[in-house]
């Protein structure tokens, strides 16, 4: 009987020893992610999103952070389907043709080995790390679900001693097929030149993936309805229209400064912007109804703080993104349903 009791013992042991399953991360997901970089006495910090559909061959990875020495901004968008790779800047585009095929970038994981386990927001994690050479990856998973990635960090020791350091946190990963205006290819780089107008749906990939920011930086983010005191409704309109190149010479990563004073507008109030917009290319009043929102359209209306209070842009026929508070893919007329004043579009 003892020996039978101290079998199941060890066997009970064994089990509880060993190492969980390998994480195998999906070859299709789109997450926003918070990123912070360090390099010697040097960090940045911000977020953006990552898109990833290897099986149709694209991805797409847009950064942009902040730091007390200066800023980075990192906007790729790969098209292995198209044999066309673009470096995305807010007034041009390059182009290089793409090496091999798209392979999943946490490919490294199969090679990794289980080093222990963590806790994130109350959330147990399992740890896997991967060294070659001078470069130690580390990628941790979900102890309930090992294919659900958390946080990833790429740690690289130079010769001199100096280390650069880069973390990524995953924020409500999702593993369906991304929507294709995730992956659509700008206008300026099909056509290898500043539009002399706008591009409507870059417009609409900056609502879709910037209405829950906190910041400028998208450093932090925020549920569904809630208040977004420094990143306010005209302003992120703007920002919206800038991305887009509407706004000429006006980058949609600018200090807010530049937006309250673009050609004598204030571009963070709504009444001021609604006098801007007539002098994009392109744009005109549409009508004052939510049917008449259309992709990169502008409403203004009342959400209960009086009429011309509130400003959200258009990113399909009758619908709109907004901030403060932060609204996605909502219905035009609901958002304004004490009253459209307003409406125009390119």
């Amino acid at each position: 009987m003892k020996k039978i009791i101290l079998l199941l013992f060890c066997l009970l042991s064994c089990a509880f020893s060993a190492s969980p399953s390998t994480p195998q991360v999906p070859d299709t997901f789109y997450s926003k992610v918070s990123v912070g970089q360090s390099e010697g006495n040097n960090y940045w910090r911000g977020g953006g999103i990552h898109a990833l559909d290897v099986p149709n061959g694209r991805e797409r990875i847009d950064l942009s952070l902040e730091g007390p020495n200066g800023n980075k901004a990192y906007h790729i968008l790969d098209r292995y389907d198209l044999n066309e790779t673009f470096n995305i800047g807010e007034f041009n585009c390059t182009e290089a043709s793409p090496n091999g095929k798209l392979v999943n970038p946490f490919a490294w994981v199969s090679m990794a080995t289980f080093s222990g386990t963590s806790t994130y927001e109350g959330k147990q994690l399992d740890d896997w790390t991967y060294t070659s050479g001078s470069t130690t990856q580390r990628l941790s998973v979900l102890h309930s679900n090992a294919n659900v990635p958390v946080f990833y960090s790429q740690k690289v020791t130079y010769g001199n001693g100096e280390i650069a350091l880069n973390e990524i946190t995953f924020l409500e990963f999702n593993t369906v097929i991304p929507g294709d205006w995730v992956f659509t290819v700008p206008q300026m780089c099909n056509a290898g030149v500043q539009l002399l107008g706008g591009d409507a749906s870059s417009v609409v990939y900056y609502a879709n993936t910037h209405w829950d920011c906190a910041d400028v930086s998208c450093s932090s983010r925020v549920p569904a309805g809630s208040g977004q005191p420094g990143y306010e409704c005209a302003e992120f309109v703007s920002r919206s229209l800038a991305y887009g190149g509407y706004f000429s010479g006006l980058s949609a990563s600018a200090p807010q400064s530049t937006f309250l004073n673009w050609k004598g507008y204030d571009l963070c109030l709504t009444t001021s912007l609604i006098k801007a917009l007539p002098a994009l290319a392109g744009y005109k009043q549409k009508g004052s109804s939510g049917s008449d929102v259309v992709a990169a359209g502008v409403i203004f209306g009342n959400a209960g703080d009086g009429s011309m209070s509130h400003t959200c842009v258009g990113i399909a026929t009758g619908m709109v993104d907004c901030h403060n508070n932060a609204r996605e893919d909502v219905s035009a007329a609901g958002e304004m349903y004490l009253g459209i004043n307003a409406v125009y579009g390119p």
